[in-house]
């Protein structure tokens, strides 16, 4: 177990520093980061069985952070002044 969080985390380092940041620049590559634990959190939310509550929140929020992420530059640069 501790050997694929190893892997997992030396991956997804190096994936995001030589991929995600020249790619997309350090804001994106957060803004889409916060996404996908977001998106992670939103799937445990579904599978459990005492918050089926919060699964239109989670849904909500799948849809609304895509959205930011693939915004135009400046109008991102609007949205965090």
């Amino acid at each position: 177990m501790y050997a694929f969080n190893l892997i997992g985390a030396t991956a997804g380092s190096v994936f995001t520093g030589f991929v995600l940041l020249p790619l997309m620049g350090a804001q994106r590559t957060l803004v889409l980061l916060s996404f996908v634990n977001v998106l992670a959190a939103g799937m445990l939310w579904y599978r459990s069985d005492a918050l089926r509550s919060l699964r239109t929140a989670a849904g909500v929020t799948a849809v609304i952070i895509p959205i930011t992420v693939f915004m135009p530059p400046n109008m991102l640069g609007l949205l965090f002044t």
